[in-house]
């Protein structure tokens, strides 16, 4: 990856983090956070779900881990896995989702 794809990729992840923290209602530093209280571990699980799904996939697990404050790549390997089988029967969270890309893509997001 080049180092422009690095810095654009940065930004983007950076932009999912601020966009999922606001949505869930997460103070930002808490992304990052170790702390597995639910608001907190569902934010970043959404947040490693769009970034590795949506936003860049090539991104490896390892990799979303360190922007994630640094929990094991297997960690966020199962949040992927877990709001993915969310997703086959949760509408609320797709829509949840959906509302959090449009806002990631710059668009407004209706209340």
């Amino acid at each position: 990856m080049s180092i422009a794809a690095q810095m654009r990729a940065r930004n983007l992840t950076g932009r999912i983090l601020d966009v999922c923290a606001d949505h869930y209602e997460v103070p930002r530093r808490r992304m990052r956070a170790r702390r597995r209280y639910a608001p907190d571990v569902e934010a970043r699980s959404v947040a490693a779900y769009l970034i590795r799904r949506r936003y860049a996939p090539g991104m490896s697990f390892p990799e979303i881990a360190r922007l994630l404050g640094g929990v094991h790549h297997t960690t966020v390997m199962a949040a992927v896995e877990r709001v993915e089988r969310m997703l086959e029967s949760d509408r609320y969270l797709a829509a949840m989702i959906d509302s959090i890309c449009v806002e990631v893509d710059g668009g407004e997001v209706a209340a």
